[in-house]
């Protein structure tokens, strides 16, 4: 005969139960620290900037605050660089330099970027260190920008991205009278890389593309 009284059946059935739950929940946890749960940070990142990419609202630059600090904390390098350099640039459009300095210094000891990220990085530093006039410091970032420029595989955004960075360099040169012949040399360049972008581009609008040799021509 069978003496195990049935409340001590009851109780280990609730202790079973209450392991089980615990064990769920554990794995739980370890599955929210794991960047690979994390798609919806990336997705929710890509909805924002192709929506606002060329006019960050207050909120959205706020919402991309937040993703740029969670996708820091959960290790998600590309949601990472995607959201901060979104931000770089619109601090760097409100002329808030010493932003955009603080987020790209902290995204260039914490990621490992891809060679677009890179490239817009620099020249966004490079920006804003011509703003508060250290030019030695520009010229540094700037040369970075066209190097990780040329290494972009995309061919269409590599001739839009050099196109850039060869106008941040005429703007150098303008403004601190240096080898002023390199004006000519890098905006003949620069017109150069946006005419070769394909008029059928799948990466670089048309509009882009046409503002960008106006700009240059100009």
């Amino acid at each position: 005969m069978n003496h195990t009284p049935y409340y001590s059946i009851r109780f280990l059935k609730r202790l079973l139960l209450f392991m089980a739950a615990l064990t769920a929940g554990l794995s739980y946890c370890r599955a929210q620290a794991n960047p690979d749960v994390k798609p919806g940070i990336q997705k929710r990142i890509n909805e924002l900037l192709n929506k606002n990419r060329d006019d960050i609202t207050q909120s959205t630059a706020d919402t991309l605050e937040y993703l740029y600090n969670e996708s820091k904390k959960q290790g998600c390098t590309q949601a990472m660089q995607d959201a901060g350099i979104a931000l770089m640039a619109y601090y760097m459009n409100y002329g808030t330099y010493q932003k955009v300095m603080e987020l790209g210094n902290d995204i260039k000891t914490t990621a490992s970027l891809n060679a677009e990220n890179a490239a817009d990085l620099h020249r966004l530093l490079g920006r804003a260190y011509s703003s508060m006039g250290f030019m030695d410091d520009a010229y540094t970032e700037y040369r970075s920008a066209v190097q990780f420029a040329g290494k972009i595989g995309d061919t269409d955004t590599r001739h839009y991205t050099l196109a850039i960075a060869y106008q941040n360099f005429i703007n150098y040169f303008d403004r601190t009278k240096k080898h002023i012949d390199s004006i000519l040399y890098y905006d003949t360049s620069g017109l150069k890389e946006a005419e070769a972008i394909s008029e059928q581009s799948r990466t670089v609008p048309n509009d882009s593309k046409y503002g960008m040799i106006i700009a240059m021509q100009y």
